[in-house]
C-alpha cells in the first residue's frame, strides 16, 4: 500500500466474522473485509471493485465510506478531529450504496456492515479439485460435502444459524473417482456432523465402501444421533476405512447446556461407547478444557468417563474463543486460567499412565491459559490425517510482507523463502527478491502432481 496507493486491499476468512468496524478504523491500509463465505459474494466484487459506489451490493463486505465536511453538516456529533458519535438520520445520505446498513462515524468514516455472506446453491460451485491452484502434493484431500451445521455450539462458528446444505451423492462419486484416479489414500471429508440425517449417512457409508481398499474416510460424527440403522451400516464398513471422530466435549449436562451443545447426554455416552466396541473402525474422542459452568472435577470425571471407554485416540482441545462464535461475545461462565491449567495437567499426567502418548499439538488464538489442544493415541492407532496437518510435507506460498514460503525438497530437505517485512527493505533488496521469487517458482513447477 506505501509502494502502490491505488492498490485495493480485500480480506476474508474466519478472523473477519464478528464485529469488523474496529479492525478497519485501525487498518487504514485495508479497503475492506468479506465477512462470511467467500465464493459467490467475494467474484461478485471482483465485477465492481473499482466502482465503490457498488460495494454495497456485495453482501458479506465491511468498509468505511468517506465523507467530507459538507455532507456531514447538520450532524453536530461527528467532527473532522475524530470526536464523533452514532448518526441515526442515515436516511439524508443518498449518496450512500446502502441506506439500510448500520451506519456510524469514525473519523469522518460511515460504516457500511454487509451482513454475513451465505453461498445459495452449494451444489453449483465448482470443485477446488478442477482449479489450477489445486495442490495435489499433500498425502490428504479435504472434500467438503455438506455446508452448516445442524448444532449451535457457542464455542464453534459452523452452526451461525447456517441452513444446511449438501452435495448430491453423484457429485461426490464424481469427486471421489477424481481424488483415486490421482493416487490420493486418505479424504478428510468436511461434514460438521455426517449422521445428522440418518439416511444420508447410510447413502454415504455405502458410497465410500465401494473404494475400498482404495481409499480412506475421516469424518466427524455425533455419537447421541446413532439410530439402529446408522449403528449397523458401521458394523458392516470394511475394516479400516473410517476413522471417526466423535464430539464429546463434556459429560456434565449443564456444561452441554451453557454451551448450547445439542443432543441427549446419555445417548451421546451410550453411542460412544457402541463406537469404541467396534473392531472395524478407529474412534477419537474430542473434549474441551475451559468450557461454560465446567471445573476441575467436572472435567476429570469426563476425562475418565471417556478414557475407559477405551476409544483409539483422546484429543483434549484448550477452549479458544472464536470471532463470530457465540462465546467470544457473551464470555459468561467461562473456566478460570488457574482452573484450566488443572484440567490441562491432569490430561497430560492422566493418559499417559492409561497407555495414550501424546502425538499431535497445535494452538489457535484466544485460548484459555494461553494453552493448546494435544491429541493423545493408543500405539499404532495416531490419526495420520492430524499429523499431516502439522508436519511440513506440502509446500506452502506465502504472500505479503513478512510471509514465508515453503517448498519440499526431493531429497526431503525443506527450502524456505522469506518475504522482506516493510516496503524500505524491500525496495533495498529488489533485485535479491526478484532472485529469489525466480529460484521459488522453478522449485515449485519441478514438484511432481
Amino acid at each position: 500500500k506505501a509502494l502502490l496507493p491505488q492498490t485495493v486491499v480485500i480480506l476474508g476468512g474466519p478472523e473477519f466474522l464478528g464485529d469488523n468496524e474496529a479492525y478497519l478504523r485501525q487498518h487504514k491500509e485495508v479497503d475492506c473485509v468479506l465477512r462470511g463465505e467467500g465464493e459467490e459474494s467475494f467474484a461478485r466484487w471482483l465485477e465492481v471493485w473499482d466502482n465503490r459506489a457498488e460495494w454495497g451490493s456485495v453482501k458479506g463486505l465491511c468498509f468505511n465510506v468517506n465523507v467530507n465536511e459538507e455532507s456531514l453538516r447538520g450532524y453536530e456529533n461527528c467532527h473532522p478531529d475524530g470526536n464523533s458519535e452514532i448518526i441515526t438520520q442515515k436516511s439524508e445520505f443518498n449518496n450512500l450504496p446502502d441506506t439500510n446498513c448500520q451506519l456510524s462515524t469514525v473519523n469522518c468514516q460511515l460504516y457500511h456492515d454487509g451482513g454475513l455472506a451465505r453461498v445459495v446453491d452449494f451444489a453449483a460451485l465448482r470443485a477446488p479439485e478442477e482449479s489450477d491452484l489445486f495442490t495435489w502434493s499433500k498425502p490428504f484431500v479435504q472434500l467438503e460435502t455438506t455446508r452448516g451445521c445442524f448444532n449451535s455450539c457457542a464455542f464453534c462458528v459452523s452452526g451461525m444459524g447456517d441452513p444446511i446444505r449438501t452435495l448430491p451423492i453423484d457429485i461426490i462419486r464424481h469427486r471421489l473417482d477424481r481424488i483415486r484416479e490421482r493416487g490420493i489414500r486418505d479424504v478428510r471429508v468436511l461434514d460438521r456432523t455426517f449422521n445428522y440425517h440418518p439416511q444420508r449417512a447410510i447413502e454415504l457409508m455405502k458410497l465410500f465402501a465401494e473404494y475400498h481398499p482404495h481409499l480412506r474416510f475421516h469424518l466427524e460424527i455425533h455419537p447421541a444421533l446413532l439410530t439402529q440403522a446408522v449403528r449397523q451400516m458401521l458394523r458392516d464398513m470394511p475394516h479400516g476405512q473410517l476413522h471417526l471422530e466423535a464430539g464429546i466435549q463434556s459429560l456434565r449436562q449443564e456444561v452441554l447446556d451453557k454451551s448450547l451443545r445439542k443432543g441427549s447426554l446419555e445417548q451421546a455416552l451410550d453411542g460412544l461407547r457402541f463406537l469404541c466396541s467396534l473392531p472395524n473402525l478407529v474412534t477419537h474422542a474430542d473434549l474441551i478444557a475451559g468450557l461454560p459452568a465446567d471445573n476441575f472435577d467436572g472435567f476429570r470425571y469426563s476425562l475418565d468417563s471417556v478414557a475407559a471407554l477405551n476409544p483409539a485416540n483422546i484429543t483434549v482441545h484448550t477452549l479458544a474463543l472464536k470471532k463470530g462464535a457465540d462465546l467470544f461475545e457473551r464470555r459468561q461462565d467461562l473456566s478460570t486460567a488457574q482452573e484450566v491449567t488443572r484440567m490441562v495437567d491432569y490430561a497430560n499426567a492422566t493418559l499417559p499412565q492409561l497407555g495414550y502418548k501424546p502425538y499431535y499439538l497445535y494452538r489457535q488464538k484466544y485460548m484459555s491459559g494461553n494453552y493448546e489442544n494435544v491429541g493423545y493415541s493408543r500405539d499404532g492407532r495416531d490419526c495420520l490425517y492430524n499429523i499431516y496437518m502439522m508436519e511440513e510435507l506440502h509446500p506452502i506460498v506465502s504472500l505479503g510482507g513478512g510471509g514465508m514460503s515453503k517448498v519440499i525438497l526431493s531429497e526431503n530437505k525443506l527450502e524456505r523463502f522469506h518475504n522482506p517485512k516493510f516496503p524500505e527493505q524491500y525496495i533495498e533488496q529488489f533485485d535479491k527478491v526478484l532472485a529469489q521469487k525466480e529460484q521459488l517458482c522453478q522449485l515449485l513447477k519441478n514438484i511432481p502432481v
